[in-house]
């Protein structure tokens, strides 16, 4: 077992030129760029800032990011984000309330420049006791639409305003500090091993920046010098116009999206030309095998999937093959599957999924060619009405409630919304709907409100 782990290992550091030499991230610049380039990976590390000023330093004027406001230049995203990271210096514990637009990626990058991760807040959970909530931050910054509610969050907290943040001109260098360095070269190579992106993509975010796989998406686009395309609301209908205008080659986005996409009227889908299409990489939830199979009948074997943080990533053949699988573990992932009693599972046997030495908590199995298979995982993200909700998270406050024993929050579809929320509840006494109604209504906005049913039992998944 350790000599198989070593010559992953070893087989996975042999991938590492060869995966980068295929995306062009190791096809040199002029040599003057190229100095500068490496000089700021040696400064930065492998962050968002990093990222952006290499970009700054190869692709100087290629556009960064695109939203409604137009689009903005690698040099630009730079300069401006130099002059943020000033303007946040004296508080750089950050609280983001925003949608996806330039100025909330700005905020991100000047928090990496300066070394701290900010609180990305859901929007799902904009309320005033989410904000009055807030403990170790300095400064909140939100958009313009969510500004009443600042006056919520603790007295000592700075309040900005995404629409009016201003950038401070200051010559000094700024001193990147080592909590900000990590090193996501293996997940980055674990990635790029499996789906084919490139250097300068043109890549829609179908994803929201307060969700991890939204932070990961724009950090992996970054790292390719690509196009970042945003939107403020995930309607698939304004998701395939996005993919149309644009001509984005790659969406990262989740797997309720998809579903969403599909459903559109099938006019207003074929008035869009999403040809331009190379990639389409979906994380965080379950992808029917239906979904999979109809939205490739559609589109070309384009869909890959993305499990856990890129432990296993499953390719569209193996999708259309092996409906279902989460994929074959990637490069310098040693996954394996136990029993109880700690002896490794023969194939197509189920049991806990380990990766390395570390427990994913999943049960699963894998089969004899290697492939990972892993009950549906919960809903971590839905699209109501184009904005994003958590299912788990409002299942988590209702069973909270001293008056709840037992909840589950799942979503199903609605012709008007999409999606909708739906929970059931095992009270411990008599309970009010209403009652319990008012109390989410304090901790989550209208639409992560769900339709509340009360059962002597949780259903079975």
């Amino acid at each position: 077992m350790v000599f198989g782990r070593i010559g992953g290992l070893v087989y996975a550091a042999a991938q590492v030129p060869l995966v980068l030499a295929r995306s062009g991230l190791l096809t040199p610049g002029t040599p003057a760029a190229t100095v500068r380039q490496v000089a700021a990976f040696a400064r930065w590390g492998d962050t968002l800032a990093g990222h952006t000023v290499a970009g700054a330093v190869r692709d100087p004027d290629r556009p960064a990011l695109v939203d409604e406001d137009g689009a903005l230049s690698y040099a630009e995203l730079n300069a401006r984000t130099d002059g943020l990271a000033r303007a946040l210096e004296a508080t750089p514990r950050v609280a983001l309330l925003a949608r996806d637009h330039r100025a909330a990626v700005e905020v991100l990058v000047a928090c990496s420049k300066l070394g701290v991760t900010p609180l990305v807040l859901d929007t799902g959970q904009a309320t005033p006791d989410r904000l009055a909530g807030l403990r170790g931050v300095d400064a909140v910054v939100a958009d313009g639409e969510f500004a009443p509610l600042l006056a919520a969050a603790p007295r000592r907290v700075r309040r900005l305003v995404t629409e009016r943040l201003r950038p401070v001109r200051d010559a000094r260098p700024l001193t990147p500090s080592r909590g900000g360095r990590t090193d996501g070269r293996e997940r980055l190579t674990a990635v790029l091993s499996r789906i084919p992106l490139r250097v300068h993509e043109t890549a829609l975010l179908g994803v929201p920046l307060a969700h991890r796989w939204g932070r990961a998406s724009l950090h992996l686009a970054l790292s390719l010098r690509s196009t970042v395309v945003l939107t403020r609301r995930y309607d698939a209908a304004g998701v395939l116009a996005a993919v149309d205008r644009h001509a984005c080659t790659a969406l990262l986005t989740a797997p309720s999206l998809l579903d969403a996409m599909l459903a559109v009227d099938p006019a207003v889908r074929a008035a869009h030309d999403l040809t331009s299409l190379r990639v389409v990489a979906a994380h965080g939830g379950t992808l029917d095998p239906a979904t999979a199979t109809a939205f490739m009948d559609g589109h070309g074997e384009i869909l890959y999937t993305v499990y856990g943080d890129a432990l296993t990533i499953a390719t569209p053949r193996e999708l259309l093959e092996r409906p279902g699988t989460a994929g074959r573990p990637t490069p310098g992932t040693h996954l394996e599957v136990l029993r109880e009693d700690g002896t490794r599972a023969l194939p197509g046997m189920p049991g806990h999924v380990h990766a390395g030495s570390s427990p994913t908590h999943t049960v699963g199995h894998l089969d004899p060619e290697g492939r990972l298979f892993v009950p549906p995982p919960r809903e971590e993200l839905v699209f109501t009405a184009g904005e994003p909700v958590e299912p788990a998270a409002v299942e988590r406050h209702l069973a909270a409630h001293p008056a709840v024993s037992a909840a589950s929050v799942t979503s199903l579809p609605d012709p008007s919304r999409g999606r909708r929320l739906t929970a059931h509840i095992v009270a411990r006494a008599p309970l009010d709907p209403e009652t319990l109604l008012s109390w989410l209504r304090r901790r989550f906005t209208p639409l992560s409100i769900p339709d509340l049913h009360f059962v002597p039992t949780l259903p079975t998944p």
